[in-house]
């Protein structure tokens, strides 16, 4: 008896590796990194409740299969606060900020900066970003968003 338990798990040790087991979704190892700068602090409405990062591979999106954003807001009590954006490989149209008003859904059109712009030196221009196999993680993805522009549309 002992020599066929024995005998079984030998078998079953040598089957093991060649045995696929599904690990489910996993985690994204490729991302988008860098700083959400807020250029006149003073001027941010109160109508604002949060910011977010997204990153769209159609511009406009489609739909919501276009886009990835953070799942949490970035932190609004910092002038320069950093970003981490969990994204598949995908060439990226544009990487920006959006912001919600308090007591409204997520609107992705209240566009608060995006990748390549900066109001203060009055560069709009905009730059993809691509990530790929050889290159999964991009850095250094600043997004300028100046509250000004903000404070002007009343709503």
């Amino acid at each position: 008896m002992v020599r066929y338990i024995a005998a079984a798990a030998a078998a079953f040790l040598l089957l093991l590796p060649a045995c696929e087991i599904d690990h489910g979704l996993g985690t994204i190892e490729s991302r988008i990194s860098g700083r959400v700068v807020f250029l006149h602090p003073e001027l941010k409405p109160a109508r604002v409740d949060a910011v977010r990062v997204v990153a769209v591979v159609n511009f406009p999106p489609q739909g919501l299969g276009d886009l990835v954003f953070t799942n949490t807001s970035i932190n609004l009590s910092q002038p320069a606060p950093a970003y981490s954006l969990p994204a598949p490989l995908a060439t990226y149209a544009l990487v920006g900020a959006i912001y919600r008003e308090k007591g409204r859904e997520w609107d992705y059109s209240n566009i608060l900066g995006f990748y390549g712009a900066n109001p203060d030196s009055n560069i709009y221009s905009v730059e993809e970003v691509i990530l790929s196999k050889e290159h999964p993680v991009a850095e250094g993805i600043d997004i300028y968003c100046d509250w000004a522009m903000v404070s002007r549309v009343g709503r």
